[in-house]
């Protein structure tokens, strides 16, 4: 359905709270848990421009990791392009592991009522800026084993 390293931008975007807003969603992968299973898990990224490092850390475009403090996050430099198409975010931006997430691609399409009018495919990050956002989240301690083992088998 969505290739590993597709960005996503939802208007809205629902959260399990109820709460929507518009949000970027940058796809990990795509699994199909178990043969028999008819829907596929789409794992995601939801980068925030909310930086919840503390201040004190020097954080640059890429993976910053301070396993020392608990930090670990993937940093994307506000105007650094990062898609295959010439695409940058507008503000600086996070992926922090402990905020990947995993949707059932009937959630994303049946019960959010998904079609063309209420998300715009961005493009694909580079391969390069994938195979990094992959790494520093799989290097994640806040990363859960289970994100960690999925991501492990999914290619750009």
């Amino acid at each position: 359905m969505l290739a590993p390293g597709t960005v996503l931008y939802f208007t809205p975007f629902y959260f399990d709270d109820g709460t929507a807003k518009n949000k970027y969603f940058l796809v990990m992968g795509e699994i199909k848990p178990n043969k028999n299973d008819e829907y596929h898990i789409i794992i995601a990224a939801l980068p925030s421009s909310q930086d919840h490092n503390p201040t004190d850390l020097d954080i640059s475009h890429g993976c910053n990791d301070y396993p020392e403090r608990g930090v670990n996050c993937y940093h994307f430099e506000k105007d650094v392009i990062i898609t295959t198409n010439g695409f940058s975010f507008p503000l600086k931006t996070y992926i922090y592991g402990h905020w990947i997430s995993d949707f059932k691609s009937s959630l994303l399409i049946n019960d959010y009522n998904i079609d063309l009018n209420d998300y715009k495919i961005i493009r694909r990050l580079t391969s390069e800026e994938f195979e990094a956002v992959q790494n520093c989240i799989k290097a994640s301690c806040n990363t859960k084993r289970k994100y960690k083992k999925w991501i492990e088998y999914i290619k750009y």
